[in-house]
């Protein structure tokens, strides 16, 4: 159990469980807008927020390790899954 060459199921469980809390959270606050089509997103938002948050461990950030950079990525972008949005731009509607 937990050998290096089963961390691949380890993360996938981890991602699955995290995006399966992210669209339940997301559909009891907005019970007529969420959907489980919305599956996939809840995933890359997962992944994203997985791959530019420090590691607990030591600090490190997966996405530096991978390109070899110690560089932090800018987390101000990211929003709740599920933010309600208003276009005020009627131009872009």
């Amino acid at each position: 159990m937990n050998a290096h060459n089963q961390n691949g199921k380890t993360e996938i469980t981890d991602v699955q469980e995290r995006s399966r809390i992210m669209i339940l959270h997301a559909t009891h606050q907005l019970e007529d807008v969420i959907t489980p089509d919305l599956w996939p997103y809840t995933l890359n938002m997962v992944n994203k927020i997985r791959n530019i948050m420090p590691r607990m461990q030591d600090g490190l950030v997966h996405i530096a390790l991978l390109v070899r950079t110690n560089q932090l990525q800018q987390i101000d972008h990211l929003h709740p899954f599920g933010f309600t949005v208003f276009i005020l731009d009627l131009r872009i509607q």
